[in-house]
């Protein structure tokens, strides 16, 4: 059993900001390398980078929306507006990935992009 003494001079293992940097750019990588393989690689290669570009775009925005929900639904009283842009901002991103084929791929990706866009204008001006 710990002590009080014990338990009070035990600090939390804290990620250091360097730490949480390179987390950030290592997930994000794979936008640029994708976008250049699009951009010029050979039509298989561009392919390929096209599908890293709308999956990724969906999985960040679901990590995103998740946190997002997490942090809203641990308030007291959570705000309905925010929980539902929460999930509405994946679920769009998503939808664009199983829409490819049916809408231009230039429309995906500029649907990708002000999907991320709107999601980080929300996070960035939220209340708190």
């Amino acid at each position: 059993m710990v002590s009080d003494d014990t338990a009070t001079s035990i600090k939390r293992n804290e990620a250091p900001p360097m730490a949480l940097w390179l987390i950030a750019v290592a997930a994000l990588a794979p936008f640029p390398l994708a976008a250049i393989a699009y951009g010029w690689g050979d039509p298989d290669v561009a392919r390929r980078g096209l599908t890293i570009i709308i999956t990724w775009s969906a999985v960040i925005l679901a990590f995103l929306g998740g946190a997002r929900w997490g942090l809203e639904s641990a308030l007291a009283y959570p705000r309905w507006q925010r929980l539902l842009i929460s999930v509405l901002s994946p679920v769009i991103a998503w939808s664009m990935l199983l829409a490819r084929g049916s809408i231009e791929n230039l429309r995906i990706i500029g649907g990708c992009i002000v999907d991320v866009l709107i999601q980080w204008l929300f996070d960035h001006h939220g209340p708190d």
